[in-house]
């Protein structure tokens, strides 16, 4: 993409951004990853690198941090501490470390979980036998209909009802 190709992008947008948030009453996260992807163009001039799950982890990363270091006041000091900890945890002797504690903490399977497992193999199994069934071709009422009958239904109880209680006295 030249730079021509990435201010039209900008512009456009912008222009998409503005429109959507004068027509809908909230603009969901979604229309934020628009510029999320305007800065991937512009950083990787195309769409081969662009991922909304890459941005989402991004942001779920950040949020930790900043839960974790929410007693930090400076700024920088922030920074810092959040640049050390993803520098610490990124290293492999941390992530045996936390494997380790992990599978130390972690509830011991009992009989009874261990034939929950295999119910569940079971079920899958079951799944995929549904999937070789052939299609259902029947037709169906609409729920519109549906709810027409039973309408009429009601109404044709009430008008026998109505009907017995005259005969009755």
């Amino acid at each position: 993409m030249t730079d021509a190709n990435m201010n039209e992008l900008r512009s456009l947008i912008a222009m998409l951004d503005r429109l959507w948030r004068r027509i809908m009453e909230t603009v969901p996260p979604k229309a934020h990853a628009w510029w999320h992807l305007l800065e991937d163009l512009d950083r990787f001039r195309g769409l081969k690198h662009h991922s909304e799950s890459k941005i989402e982890k991004s942001h779920q990363d950040g949020r930790r941090v900043d839960l974790l270091f929410w007693g930090v006041n400076d700024v920088e000091k922030k920074i810092v501490a959040s640049l050390r900890y993803q520098h610490t945890m990124a290293k492999p002797d941390m992530k045996m470390l936390q494997a380790k504690v992990k599978q130390s903490r972690k509830r011991k399977a009992t009989p009874a979980v261990a034939e929950e497992d295999d119910s569940d193999r079971d079920r899958h199994a079951g799944i995929l036998l549904l999937l070789s069934l052939p299609e259902i071709d029947d037709e169906f009422p609409s729920l519109t209909e549906l709810a027409v009958a039973g309408r009429k239904a009601v109404v044709n109880d009430n008008n026998n009802n109505n009907l017995d209680n005259a005969d009755a006295e």
